[in-house]
């Protein structure tokens, strides 16, 4: 059975991350999951949005607020007001 965490922790194997890094990264994959509504759908979904916020770590962002913040808003179009 696959858990919702395994596509994270399955893509951060590859990467030092300390500890801080690591507890922002993995808030803001649940938080950026939990916003678009991805807690149970496809894991290539769940996938592309762990490789956006590991990215965003690796170039030294660790706000999980931001990292979830700026994954969102790549992975979705923007709205147009009114």
């Amino acid at each position: 059975m696959v858990k919702p965490m395994d596509d994270i922790f399955q893509l951060m194997q590859d990467w030092a991350f300390d500890p801080d890094a690591m507890q922002a990264v993995l808030l803001a994959f649940a938080m950026a999951c939990r916003e678009m509504n991805a807690t149970e759908t496809s894991s290539v979904i769940k996938s592309m949005i762990a490789r956006r916020i590991i990215g965003h770590a690796q170039r030294g962002e660790r706000s999980a607020d931001r990292l979830c913040r700026r994954t969102i808003e790549e992975l979705l179009p923007k709205r147009k007001a009114g």
